[in-house]
């Protein structure tokens, strides 16, 4: 339930919904640009007609704990909002699920993860964050 003080503050806060969600979009803009063509890694899509809100900027790659304990080494923190497919959840317990009923699922769930996205991230922070991924995907060539 939205109380007082949190509808009083979110009256405030979606003035600026616009500009925050065109910001995200362009640091999603900047991290597609320059994390195109890695090898292994898969980037988020828009579909054409849509317009995401970029909550999130999700990465699909082979090794997701290489590559997050690399990131941290350098400093940049990342996030995993996927870890277990609905069908192993404990919720669901009750319907059977188990491992390997769902692979595609389970595989995407090792696979994703979460870089910085927010609307104040600044075209340097975006650049370490993709010169850190490319040093740890192509090594060398970051």
């Amino acid at each position: 339930r939205l109380d007082s003080v949190q509808a009083a503050v979110l009256r405030v806060k979606l003035r600026h919904l616009d500009a925050w969600n065109g910001a995200r979009r362009a640091a999603a803009q900047e991290y597609a640009r320059g994390l195109l063509g890695l090898p292994g890694v898969v980037l988020p899509q828009e579909r054409p007609g849509a317009l995401s809100a970029w909550h999130l900027y999700s990465l699909r790659v082979p090794d997701r704990v290489g590559l997050a304990a690399h990131l941290q080494a350098a400093g940049i923190s990342t996030s995993l909002h996927y870890t277990k497919p609905i069908h192993l959840q404990p919720a669901l317990a009750a319907f059977g699920g188990k491992l390997g009923d769902l692979p595609v699922s389970e595989r995407l769930c090792r696979e994703v993860m979460q870089v910085p996205l927010y609307p104040e991230l600044s075209r340097d922070a975006i650049a370490d964050v993709v010169a850190a991924v490319r040093g740890f995907v192509s090594p060398g060539r970051g």
